[in-house]
């Protein structure tokens, strides 16, 4: 997270994403952004229920890493 904002981070886990997927890809084929931004609503639903699950083990960073995940969702959304 390192002081990153909400649409810092979003933008970083969707540029990471679409670097990762050409990499793998043989021929230049462009991913589309909808799908990685798919993916990665798919990652932070993931991290966003484990802190849910898991919040009582966090103590007092649960309510600030679970709202800097719920805005990195929406600056997803947004891109």
């Amino acid at each position: 997270m390192e002081n990153m904002t909400p649409k810092e981070e979003a933008e970083e886990l969707i540029f990471e994403y679409l670097e990762i997927s050409y990499g793998l890809i043989k021929e230049f084929i462009p991913v589309p952004i909808e799908a990685a931004k798919k993916f990665e609503l798919v990652a932070v639903d993931k991290l966003i229920k484990a802190f849910e699950f898991q919040r009582f083990e966090f103590g007092d960073d649960y309510n600030t890493t679970y709202s800097h995940y719920k805005k990195v969702k929406q600056e997803i959304i947004k891109l």
